[in-house]
């Protein structure tokens, strides 16, 4: 019977970041913060794109965390049922900055890029 009720419990708990976050805080102010202070103190955008009379720029990093468990119980001589449970918890965090077209930085937002990043939209074009 204790043998029947042997059995093999796992589990994994992975955390992996990427390209940490860089400390800006009180060194990039919206408003008077220019390009080449964020680029000097980020280094460069993975994303680069026109927005409303300015640019928009992202920077981003990875944050990474899994967890799972495993269960193996001998059902037979040389046979066992596995039960697993895994899941990941991706994203790619990061900074966006809005600058005007004078390339002051206008507004700073964090979080996942997923979230942060606004809606690209097209300007209309011109009919003739």
């Amino acid at each position: 019977m204790a043998a029947c009720l042997s059995g093999c419990l796992s589990a994994r708990l992975e955390h992996t970041t990427q390209d940490v976050e860089p400390r800006v805080e009180g060194s990039l102010h919206a408003g008077s913060s220019n390009l080449e202070e964020c680029l000097e103190g980020l280094g460069a955008p993975l994303l680069v794109r026109e927005h409303l009379d300015g640019a928009l720029l992202a920077w981003g990093w990875s944050d990474e965390r899994a967890f799972g468990l495993n269960l193996a119980i001998p059902v037979a001589r040389a046979v066992s049922a596995n039960l697993g449970y895994n899941r990941n918890f991706e994203g790619l965090r990061g900074m966006v900055l809005l600058f005007d077209e004078t390339w002051i930085m206008q507004g700073m937002h964090r979080g996942y890029l997923a979230e942060i990043i606004p809606e690209e939209r097209s300007r209309p074009s011109l009919i003739e």
